[in-house]
């Protein structure tokens, strides 16, 4: 029909989180993954990364270090923010309100508020994670080589939730989980999609302005470390 589309949530490990019942197994193991693999990772990471940091050098970022590897620092963490798409699309999801069109959907009988905003949260968390990993990480390499190594060291981490899906949906998993992959794509009415106070300010901007506000509090303080460096 005109007024039906096809739609796919994003085919990830946190979409199997926001649609399935709680006690099942794709829920379940979604969630294991993603704290035992994703967060446990970073976590172990920034602990490592700081814990050899001094009180003047909490960081552990090395000073003079030279023009390129800067211009190489700034440059990877400005990609590493906008190819986030974890917090992007946590960001959108979120400020666009609980979809209507899934409620009651052959594909998503469980689904609730609680449950579809907590997997944007954790969606969002761990991308800021991972953003924070990729700063101090960055900020602490020596050479342009060794911020390249660093970056997509870290990007790969955020990337396991899309690992575990595309490995679901090939059976690797079970048939379980291969059938909910499948089931994270259907056809919907186009009108009365959202339900919920929505912000038509926010729903617009949300998305530029938290990246903004990200790039601006990291700019700034890696700029107040260099200068403190130099003086």
């Amino acid at each position: 029909a005109d007024d039906l589309e096809v739609f796919q949530l994003s085919p990830d490990a946190y979409s199997i989180i926001a649609c399935k019942k709680w006690n099942t197994f794709p829920f379940l193991a979604s969630l294991s993954a993603i704290f035992l693999v994703q967060f446990i990772l970073l976590v172990l990471l920034l602990y490592t990364l700081l814990s050899s940091g001094k009180k003047e050098n909490i960081f552990n970022i090395p000073g003079n270090v030279t023009i390129p590897v800067r211009l190489s620092q700034f440059l990877a963490f400005i990609i590493a923010v906008f190819k986030q798409d974890d917090l992007l699309l946590g960001i959108e999801e979120s400020f666009s309100s609980f979809p209507l069109a899934y409620k009651g959907n052959s594909a998503f009988p469980g689904l609730t508020r609680k449950q579809w905003y907590s997997s944007h949260i954790f969606r969002c968390t761990q991308g800021l994670l991972n953003l924070v990993t990729i700063f101090i990480l960055v900020m602490q390499s020596v050479n342009v080589m060794d911020v390249l190594l660093n970056f997509l060291g870290v990007t790969f981490i955020s990337e396991l939730d899309d690992l575990m899906f595309k490995l679901g949906a090939k059976g690797y998993f079970g048939i379980s989980y291969k059938e909910a992959t499948e089931k994270t794509m259907f056809k919907r009415s186009k009108e009365n999609e959202r339900v919920g106070p929505v912000c038509n300010f926010l729903t617009r901007w949300a998305h530029g302005l938290v990246l903004s506000t990200v790039l601006a509090v990291f700019f700034i303080f890696a700029t107040l470390i260099v200068i403190g460096q130099v003086e």
